[in-house]
């Protein structure tokens, strides 16, 4: 049996949960070649508990951002005295961290996400992991359809299609920018008026090195929209 004959051809398509911070997906083969497809999901705990964990949230009582793999959470904090994560964001669950070019006006999260499926020219993802790399060591990974270059005065930058059939180039730090705009105005429509100054947590999946180079990323990119961002910590990442 050849390698093509080996491979698993599922019969039709599997639609994935939207709730659920990680999904794992087990495919079992019986003797009659018939597959058993289980998905679940997983939470991360420490999202749900976030405001108990991180104290200094409830002195600051900051609107929060937090960041796990290629998504993103918004919460603020209510008059209750406790945060609350924004409906329209996908409450606990987040909204995906995808960026697309391939119309007059660009597209935020999932629905960016679709068009790699028709467009994968014109999305960028992936910022958190790109900006945890060194600027001289970025190490490309198979599934961007997007390209790295640099010039004169920006180290990394990201080059991708654009609407109108040209291809446009844009730094990590401009890219999250726009990204945070988006998280602004949900912000800004839920309690009124424009926030000063953001917590902002990363997910433990990097080590310290790569935290401070994402830190760096993420503290130009709040500059840029002339916001204060500071980082929350916490030791106590886990997954139910």
């Amino acid at each position: 049996m050849g390698i093509e004959d080996s491979l698993l051809v599922l019969t039709s398509p599997i639609e994935l949960p939207e709730e659920g911070h990680k999904i794992d997906i087990t495919v079992t083969i019986d003797e009659n070649n018939l597959e058993e497809i289980v998905i679940s999901n997983r939470d991360i705990t420490a999202i749900d508990e976030f405001s108990s964990k991180f104290s200094v949230l409830q002195k600051l009582k900051l609107p929060f951002i937090g960041f796990f793999d290629n998504s993103s959470v918004i919460a603020v904090h209510k008059d209750s005295n406790r945060y609350e994560f924004l409906k329209e964001w996908n409450g606990k669950y987040g909204n995906d961290l995808y960026i697309s070019f391939d119309q007059k006006k660009p597209k935020f999260g999932k629905v960016a996400k679709d068009t790699i499926k028709t467009k994968p020219t014109f999305v960028v993802f992936d910022l958190l992991k790109i900006m945890s790399m060194p600027s001289n060591n970025i190490e490309v990974c198979e599934h961007w359809s997007f390209t790295i270059t640099k010039d004169a005065e920006n180290p990394v930058l990201l080059k991708f299609d654009h609407f109108g059939g040209i291809k446009k180039s844009a730094s990590p730090a401009f890219l999250m920018a726009m990204f945070l705009r988006q998280h602004v105005k949900m912000i800004e429509k839920e309690i009124g008026k424009k926030p000063t100054k953001i917590a902002l947590w990363i997910f433990s999946e990097f080590d310290e090195q790569k935290l401070i180079r994402i830190k760096e990323g993420l503290k130009e990119a709040c500059e840029m929209l002339k916001i204060e961002c500071v980082f929350v910590d916490s030791n106590e990442y886990w997954f139910i």
